[in-house]
């Protein structure tokens, strides 16, 4: 039987997210030696924060929907859709004024009701389309049977 541990804490995440804001949540929902463990990118506590700031003044009006969860043992994965306005600037990146919608799945392991260690995997792609930095994607012109082209 599935469990549910998880779910009232998630619920109380989102309700102090939306009182403070993420950056200023974090430290209250992660352990203090939280980890980043992306591959090629490690992040502490101080690193999350910073990182979260920048999206909060790039998506001041990011509305995030909870679409799943799914908890085993001490795994927590949440599977989240953002939709924002592009208003601010994100890295090298000026605001678009565009509006994006975009998923975003965190497998987070706990310790006790803590992150202790997330992995984030962000569906950038269709976000940096959507904001006009890169070209559509032509699904029609794509074949899959077809080879590369031989180099000279």
């Amino acid at each position: 039987m599935p469990t549910e541990r998880y779910r009232p804490v998630v619920d109380r995440w989102l309700k102090r997210i939306a009182e403070v804001g993420l950056a200023e949540t974090i430290s209250e929902i992660t352990r203090p030696d939280v980890q980043l463990i992306n591959p090629g990118q490690t992040a502490d506590l101080q690193g999350l924060v910073a990182r979260f700031r920048e999206v909060e003044r790039a998506f001041p009006d990011a509305v995030v929907t909870v679409d799943d969860i799914v908890e085993d043992g001490q795994r927590l994965v949440l599977v989240v859709e953002i939709r924002a306005t592009h208003l601010g600037p994100l890295r090298n990146i000026p605001a678009t004024g565009r509006p994006v919608r975009f998923g975003m799945v965190f497998l987070m392991y706990m310790e006790g009701d803590q992150v202790a260690r997330v992995r984030m995997f962000p569906e950038f792609f269709s976000a940096m389309v959507q904001m006009g930095i890169m070209p559509e994607f032509d699904a029609g012109g794509y074949d899959a049977g077809s080879q590369p082209a031989a180099q000279a």
